[in-house]
């Protein structure tokens, strides 16, 4: 009862950084995941645990983010019309989301076989490490996530997709119908 009361008030104060937040924000999860089994809360806990993913610190976001990005990305070049606000804004975003880090961002009027394929096609233009030039949904394509995933976290993936389904299935009673 006493962490529940004290540390949300931790987590909000600006010297309980690094380790000591993930650790705290570990518990929480923790004390979320034994809700599920012994009480009956309904989505609360699920919510709960989606919330407390937003407090972990920025350096665990930076080693999953290091951990999803492939080597070569910084070797990757994504050019967009600098004519267009919107088109800047879109390559950062995608930047961010296809964990592309440090992945360089150009204006294609800055580059002369960019800007004739960007011209031809009228599409924002990447390119590869090997020098090629893809635009269009090729560029989406283009595979620059690295997945490491072993063993353990194939078993953990498994062993919550099992969870997911014994609690959908425990969850439903005969007379129930889907919305």
């Amino acid at each position: 009862m006493a962490l529940e009361l004290v540390g949300p008030v931790l987590l909000l104060l600006p010297w309980v950084r690094g380790r000591a937040r993930a650790a705290l924000v570990a518990v929480f999860i923790l004390l979320h995941l034994s809700f599920i089994p012994l009480m009956t809360l309904g989505q609360f806990p699920f919510i709960s645990l989606v919330g407390w993913i937003l407090f972990l610190p920025a350096g665990a976001w930076n080693r999953f983010g290091a951990r999803l990005s492939a080597p070569d990305t910084a070797r990757i070049t994504i050019f967009y019309d600098r004519d267009c606000g919107f088109c800047r804004k879109m390559v950062f975003l995608l930047r961010e989301l296809l964990f592309l880090g440090p992945a360089a961002i150009l204006s294609v009027q800055d580059d002369a076989a960019a800007r004739a394929l960007f011209e031809a096609r009228n599409s924002w233009v990447v390119r590869t490490p090997d020098g090629r030039d893809l635009d269009r949904f090729e560029a989406l394509r283009f595979r620059a996530i690295r997945w490491r995933t072993g063993e353990l976290q194939n078993a953990a993936a498994f062993a919550l997709i099992v969870f997911v389904l014994l609690w959908n299935a425990w969850t439903l009673r005969p007379g129930d119908q889907p919305p």
